[in-house]
C-alpha cells in the first residue's frame, strides 16, 4: 500500500447525489430515464427500477428504459454506486 506505483483511489468530489429526468412514470408505458450522479461519478455506478438495471458511463451519465406496472404511487430508482447508494423516488401515475 505504501508503494508509489501503486495508484490511489481518487476521493469524493463533494456529496453524492442524484438527478433524473422525468421524475414521473406512466403506469404500463415505457419511459426513459435520463440519470445523473454527481460527487462520486465513478466507473461501476448502476441505476435501477424494479428488475431493470443499467450501469452508468464514467461520467456518471446514463439512461434507463422503466416500465412500471406495479400499483403504488411510488417508483424507487435506485443508484449504487462506490461511494454509496440513493434512492430517488418518482412519481407514478395512471394513464
Amino acid at each position: 500500500s505504501g508503494d508509489p506505483a501503486d495508484p490511489a483511489p481518487a476521493p469524493a468530489a463533494g456529496p453524492l447525489s442524484v438527478s433524473v429526468t422525468p421524475r414521473a412514470v406512466v403506469r404500463g408505458r415505457r419511459t426513459r430515464l435520463r440519470v445523473r450522479v454527481a460527487g462520486c461519478a465513478r466507473p461501476g455506478s448502476v441505476a435501477r427500477v424494479g428488475r431493470r438495471a443499467e450501469r452508468l458511463g464514467e461520467d456518471g451519465r446514463g439512461t434507463l428504459v422503466a416500465l412500471v406496472r406495479w400499483r403504488r404511487p411510488v417508483a424507487l430508482l435506485r443508484v449504487a454506486t462506490p461511494c454509496g447508494t440513493v434512492r430517488v423516488p418518482l412519481r407514478v401515475r395512471s394513464r
